[in-house]
């Protein structure tokens, strides 16, 4: 995969999977509340085949919407069929939220750690909203 050693993965920022990290190689992987899905939220406002999230050799990352009931949201904006992902968008399917990022392996082999703390949404809003206004200063 181009790109050097930036590994994307998502990481849940809320809920009863907060914190829990997955690593994402080249490939496509089903989002929603089925347990054959690849990344499996249990939650009723998620669809049972909610998403896809497809890495493409080039680095590249997309998220494409399945029909769902509740849509998927890629920082706050709905996606009709595909959006482009990019290092720290957050992702909002159903009433959980993902962060999408790419992070520096350095050569190293990462694993998922489910017991790993997220910040809390409301600490990943603030942030949001000090760098914007930072911006305009």
């Amino acid at each position: 995969m181009d790109g050097g050693d930036r590994m994307p993965k998502l990481v849940c920022l809320n809920g009863k999977n907060s914190g829990k990290e997955y690593i994402l190689n080249v490939g496509e992987y089903t989002v929603g509340r089925s347990t054959k899905s690849d990344i499996c939220h249990n939650d009723t406002s998620t669809s049972r085949t909610h998403c896809k999230i497809i890495i493409e050799e080039s680095g590249d990352a997309h998220l494409e919407d399945l029909n769902s009931t509740n849509c998927s949201y890629v920082n706050e904006t709905p996606v009709i069929s595909t959006a482009s992902l990019e290092h720290g968008d957050k992702i909002t399917i159903g009433k959980a939220v993902y962060q999408y990022t790419r992070c520096e392996t350095q050569g190293k082999t990462l694993e998922a750690d489910p017991n790993k703390a997220a910040p809390s949404i409301q600490n990943y809003t603030k942030t949001f909203l000090d760098i914007d206004r930072n911006m305009f200063k």
